[in-house]
């Protein structure tokens, strides 16, 4: 394993440098946050109102993790979290309570993979797999404040990076 990871798109152009913590921790733009882990990362796509995320069947305020939210209303973001990042809803101090319908489980031993449907978008949520829901449940989970990005839609830049850096 390197030291530094130089994460490239076609045509030859670099993306991101970095260590291989600070690009699955804190990637600059879509297309590293996308390339980097397995399964990769789960995108929502919508625009922000006043200081909600409107997105599909989705509606929640992201002023709490978004410091100037008002210079990003109307403009469309897409709202992202690793698979791995949730919680259930009593294990979450502060985040993001969601409600999705869960289409197919994948038992992995150590983990599950449950494939759900989250306002219309698709996701994958890894979880321990004695908490394995059913097919066709309605699954509840909690993405922490801190695991959640937000990425500028048209740049596909970062604007709010997941844990606070150390």
């Amino acid at each position: 394993m390197s030291d530094r990871i130089v994460v490239m798109k076609s045509g030859g152009y670099v993306q991101q440098i970095g260590t291989p913590y600070e690009l699955y921790f804190y990637p600059e733009n879509l297309f590293v946050a996308g390339f980097i882990g397995e399964p990769p990362m789960n995108f929502i796509r919508g625009a922000v109102d006043g200081s909600k995320l409107i997105a599909g069947g989705l509606s929640f305020d992201i002023s709490r993790i978004v410091k100037d939210v008002k210079a990003l209303d109307g403009k469309k973001v897409v709202f992202a979290f690793r698979p791995e990042a949730i919680k259930l809803p009593g294990e979450c101090k502060a985040g993001f309570t969601l409600d999705s319908k869960v289409e197919l489980t994948e038992l992995l031993g150590d983990t599950s993979n449950v494939y759900a449907d989250l306002g219309g978008f698709n996701v994958i949520l890894k979880i321990n797999p004695h908490q394995t829901p059913e097919m066709g449940a309605n699954f509840k989970f909690a993405v922490p404040y801190e695991a959640a990005y937000v990425f500028d839609a048209e740049t596909e830049k970062v604007i709010k990076s997941g844990l606070k850096r150390h």
